[in-house]
């Protein structure tokens, strides 16, 4: 038949379980999703975890229908003489009569039919539906879970069903065994078979792994109804529930000799549930109570928890996270980003390079040497200094409109500009420094000059007036003064160096003379 528990465990993992403990609880389940092939395929592989029910489905079509207890007997042991597998299966009691009266299973419910969730004759049901409609009147079908196979998750409407499915730690030591056993085996190709199609990880590996529960849990619970451990491990779960600081899946034991209770570990509260169920009460009453001498009780997943189950659980969450399909887009974007900065990177350090080469270029320019800066004049240089800016201005422009130069160029073209800028202001300074001081020094020389021509004509004159004063002393019986060829008119010559007074004074004392 259509059943893939290869593709059913891989969807909901942990909550296979859950979903089989719902079903054995024989409450409301809706599943819901598409395509209607994956919904219908999902439901048949859960009925196939309960070993033989896929088998016996005739009175699941409708809630009116129960034909099954006509021909039940109670089963023995002389069953098993033929050693077959149907015969252990018979003598375990199975199939569980989940799908009695006002029970009932459709893989694919239409809309026309939504009235029989909602009959006061209908106690539970497995249906599937690709219409929302379904659980957005929720109330009127009183659904207990909604099933999504799409997302593989469980919606509980009722949330008391919440801790009573909810698995114990031999359960979720169990399961991580199975589902890392899928994760190793799977097969994306074809879910629907184990890599090299061996038989670890194949549907008939999840399905004995399920029937070996099934079993162990039917043996546990017979052996401890023979050892009368049901009414103490009730009394056990009540004394614990009463108590904050124990869980109530405790067990202690008080004596090494004394019978372990291995209910404990499928979950008491679950149990208790279960044991008010119909299917229970028929099994119970129509199966020998010494089938735990048959199959071994206990949990398949019980025991110490060891390394290798924290090394599975903790496999199985990384491989839950899907990093690689869930990093895979930041990755792309990443390297998308470091491919682009790379890439501005380099065109930003060309760009760079230019422009230095350019700024060197232009300072060897525009900075003289020390012998031609006194002989440049000021002109020549502010010209030199604009045709620098504007070729410095241009190149900058050019630079900057660049498709090609990212942020990194642009910070760097701004630097350069305000470094340029400060030098054209430090080198217009300097020049005009220069001038300032050329004139300066220029001015110096002229009154330099002027003082020593001064000084030069005034001793000059002194001497003269020496040498006349010596003139007339030595020829004073002469009265002709066209003979006295030392008088010598200063203020004539050198007009600049005596005034009109001066000159009067001098003829003064010519006369006196």
């Amino acid at each position: 038949m259509g059943t893939s528990l290869r593709e059913l465990v891989q969807k909901f993992k942990s909550k296979t379980l859950m979903l089989l403990k719902l079903l054995l609880l024989e409450k409301r389940l809706l599943f819901y999703g598409y395509p209607v092939e994956t919904l219908c395929t999902f439901q048949y592989s859960l009925m196939s975890l309960v070993p033989g029910l896929l088998r016996n489905l005739q009175d699941s079509g409708a809630p009116e229908l129960d034909a099954s207890d006509k021909n039940m007997t109670t089963t023995e042991a002389k069953v098993l003489s033929d050693g077959s597998k149907e015969s252990l299966l018979t003598y375990m009691g199975l199939p569980l009569h989940i799908f009695e009266k006002g029970s009932f299973f459709q893989p694919y419910l239409p809309l026309q039919q939504i009235e029989m969730l909602s009959s006061e004759h209908t106690k539970s049901y497995v249906v599937g539906t690709t219409n929302q409609i379904f659980f957005h009147h929720k109330s009127d079908t009183k659904i207990d879970v909604l099933v999504n196979v799409e997302t593989g998750t469980l919606e509980f409407y009722n949330p008391q069903l919440v801790h009573l499915v909810s698995p114990t730690m031999a359960d979720r030591r169990w399961m991580e065994n199975i589902v890392k056993v899928l994760n190793d085996t799977w097969n994306q190709n074809d879910p629907s078979r184990p890599l090299q199609n061996t038989y670890l990880g194949s549907d008939d590996y999840v399905r004995a792994r399920f029937e070996e529960y099934v079993l162990s849990l039917l043996s546990s619970v017979k052996h401890a109804q023979a050892h009368n451990l049901i009414d103490q491990a009730q009394k056990s779960m009540t004394a614990n529930s009463d108590d904050s600081n124990h869980s109530p899946e405790e067990s202690i034991m008080t004596d090494e000799n004394e019978v372990h209770n291995y209910l404990s570990d499928y979950g008491m509260k679950w149990l208790t549930a279960w044991w008010e169920t119909n299917n229970f009460k028929k099994w119970n009453q129509f199966t020998d109570h010494e089938i735990y001498e048959i199959v071994e009780p206990g949990h398949p997943g019980m025991g110490n928890i060891s390394i290798t189950d924290i090394q599975n659980t903790l496999s199985n969450r990384l491989r839950d996270l899907q990093l690689k399909q869930n990093l895979a887009p930041i990755r792309n974007t990443l390297s998308r980003a470091m491919s682009g900065g790379v890439k501005a990177v380099s065109n930003g350090r060309l760009k760079l390079n230019a422009i230095w080469n350019e700024f060197e270029k232009g300072s060897k320019e525009a900075v003289p040497t020390e012998g031609s800066r006194q002989s440049i004049s000021s002109p020549p240089l502010s010209s030199s200094r604009q045709s620098y800016q504007s070729d410095r201005s241009s190149s900058d422009t050019a630079v900057l409109s660049s498709p090609l130069v990212e942020t990194t160029t642009q910070h760097a073209g701004r630097l350069f500009s305000n470094f340029s800028s400060f030098l054209s202001r430090k080198t217009k300074e300097f020049s005009q420094a220069m001038e300032e001081s050329i004139s300066e020094n220029n001015s110096r020389q002229t009154s330099q000059i002027l003082h020593d021509e001064v000084g030069k004509k005034l001793s000059e004159d002194s001497h003269k007036q020496d040498l006349s004063r010596q003139g007339s002393i030595h020829f004073s019986d002469h009265d002709d003064d066209s003979g006295s060829a030392v008088f010598v008119d200063v203020g004539r010559m050198y007009p600049f160096t005596s005034s009109k007074e001066d000159k009067k004074n001098s003829e003064e004392k010519i006369l006196d003379v």
